[in-house]
């Protein structure tokens, strides 16, 4: 899925990727990469987490082919998301009574590990017709909540961010979120990076 959003007193955003989740209790949720609030996602100026609900006019999630397929965010989803270190942004849904267009995914608890293997879901946005793709990768590195992965087939994953990274039984092992120089062939990357789902598992699912 894609974003569309519309802010008061900020440019907008659009692009970049995003998905659903489902928690324990049943709440379907939107998630994304919290980055996408500054000047990588082209929102000038940077929107933050605690001015959040203060200012979002409208967030429209829907997949890249089928703009009316579309499902609509409301507020910030969970707690803590404003701290420096985290780079998720979760988001409550507006309940339209629609099917939604997507499958939502549960969030793993537990940490991947080096050399497990990993699935990224997007598409490029070098492919118009992309509904969804799957690149796999095994986990190559780790760095506190964020870990490195390879990626096959090479892909230019610029619009990615925000897009889920998922282990072999579908769960949510990461978003999405490149901090490093990765290793390229071209035009395509060979490996990108995420940030742990175990790292907001705790606030997202509202345990203490």
């Amino acid at each position: 899925m894609t974003n569309r959003a519309e802010f008061q007193g900020s440019t907008p955003l659009q692009g970049a990727s995003a998905f659903l989740i489902k928690t324990q209790d049943g709440r379907t949720l939107a998630a994304t990469a919290k980055h996408l609030l500054g000047q990588n996602g082209g929102v000038e100026p940077e929107v933050s987490v605690a001015a959040f609900d203060g200012v979002i006019q409208s967030w429209h999630l829907f997949p890249r082919t089928l703009q009316d397929q579309r499902v609509d965010a409301g507020r910030v989803g969970a707690e803590g998301l404003d701290d420096r270190r985290l780079d998720w942004l979760i988001l409550t849904l507006k309940d339209t009574g629609k099917p939604l267009p997507a499958t939502p995914l549960r969030l793993r608890q537990k940490a991947v590990e080096v050399g497990e293997e990993v699935f990224l879901v997007g598409c490029p946005y070098d492919e118009a017709a992309c509904k969804q793709n799957v690149y796999a990768g095994k986990i190559t590195a780790r760095t506190a909540d964020r870990f490195r992965y390879d990626i096959d087939p090479p892909v230019d994953i610029r619009g990615f961010s925000g897009a889920p990274v998922v282990d072999r039984a579908g769960h949510v092992v990461g978003v999405m979120t490149v901090w490093f120089e990765p290793r390229m062939q071209g035009e395509k990357f060979l490996e990108a990076g995420g940030e742990d789902a175990a790292s907001i598992y705790r606030s997202v699912e509202r345990q203490r």
